[in-house]
């Protein structure tokens, strides 16, 4: 098999797709022991890989498929906050006066205690916790299975491993690994902690956030988007996720919009295999930083990005940071979505839009 035709793309001519992700898809598609590759609408590129892609590998995986996050997802609470009584101006005042704080939590006896730092909190970059309100249903079925309400707020927390991932990659071999050998199982071992780790610090970031606005939360949804593991329906093969939701539970998750543009609860729907039981966890980048700065300061100042054309309030001291993941930096989650729809991977439930937008500034939390 020829590396195009080990490739599956899911984006339609309405969602723009940069050049230099494609190509290095195709080039991770030639890689020794590649078998199937799936990009998402929301493909851009990486350092070393695309984000927004699913590799299939047999008998090998590769550490750099997965990226120095691994174990990173988004998290998505039922809250207490009152939706009409929400008061944007009392938070704000507190996370900028001292973030968020981190709770007391049991700490696995198993786990090193070097684990200890980091743990519950955001991490810098495209990361955040964000209050929303409920937009939109789709499914008025599943919303009600579901619990989706208008009364009250709901919290998406985007986080990873911290520096516990790029320190787990920069110990681990470059290139492919046999996950039989002594080199892949330390990996696998220290990969699957880190997942479990960031799993917990995304509930212990949510406890912190909650906190400050005198409200209890309930998480029902936790998706990986960073991970290798087992392909489920093949033995000897594995699924690479960098950047892509697993399907494989078939539960609920959120496919994450910009900070001015909505949100999506979805479920998996169809066959799955093709798409490598992977979708889309978010818009995707439309320009790099670096990019995204140099095309909006002369656009806005810093101020004018802290309010959203949705409403929603922006919490964020590092200027930088503004602009580099102000919406506009990003591809438009509506065609990405919409072309998740059309290929049959999934069916939206509902439709959030963000209320309230905490990002860490670099060097906090």
């Amino acid at each position: 098999m020829n590396t195009q035709d080990k490739i599956h793309f899911y984006h339609s001519a309405s969602t723009w797709m940069e050049g230099r992700a494609v190509e290095q898809l195709k080039q991770t598609a030639a890689l020794p022991g590649v078998t199937a590759a799936a990009g998402m609408p929301d493909l851009h590129p990486g350092l070393s890989a695309p984000v927004g892609a699913a590799v299939q590998t047999e008998k090998i995986i590769y550490p750099e498929l997965v990226g120095g996050d691994a174990g990173c997802g988004m998290a998505f609470f039922r809250t207490t906050v009152p939706a009409g009584k929400f008061k944007a101006a009392r938070l704000e005042r507190r996370l900028l006066s001292g973030g968020i704080p981190v709770p007391e939590a049991d700490f696995p006896a198993e786990w090193p205690d070097w684990l200890r730092r980091e743990l519950g909190t955001l991490g810098h970059g495209n990361h955040f916790a964000e209050l929303q309100e409920l937009a939109g249903i789709r499914l008025p079925d599943r919303a009600r299975e579901l619990g989706l309400n208008r009364r009250n707020l709901w919290l998406l927390v985007h986080s990873g491993s911290r520096g516990h991932g790029p320190a787990l990659l920069e110990r681990t071999p470059k290139g492919g690994l046999d996950p039989e050998s002594e080199a892949g199982k330390r990996y696998l071992e220290r990969h699957n902690r880190l997942l479990a780790w960031a799993k917990r610090s995304r509930r212990l970031a949510a406890e912190g956030f909650l906190s400050l606005a005198g409200a209890e939360g309930e998480c029902v949804s936790d998706n990986c988007h960073n991970s290798v593991a087992p392909d489920p329906f093949a033995a000897g093969r594995w699924i690479h996720r960098k950047g892509a939701a697993s399907t494989e539970s078939g539960l609920p998750f959120v496919i994450a919009g910009s900070r001015g543009t909505p949100s999506y609860l979805v479920e998996p729907c169809g066959e799955q295999a093709d798409n490598l039981w992977s979708c889309a966890h978010g818009a995707g980048r439309k320009w790099n930083r670096s990019g995204a700065r140099s095309r909006l300061e002369n656009r806005y100042d810093a101020e004018a990005l802290r309010r959203t054309k949705l409403g929603g309030i922006v919490v964020c001291r590092d200027r930088a940071l503004l602009f580099e993941e102000a919406p506009e930096a990003y591809k438009n989650v509506d065609t990405v979505v919409a072309d998740l729809e059309a290929a049959g991977i999934v069916r939206v439930i509902a439709a959030f839009t963000p209320v309230l937008t905490y990002k860490s500034p670099a060097g906090r939390e």
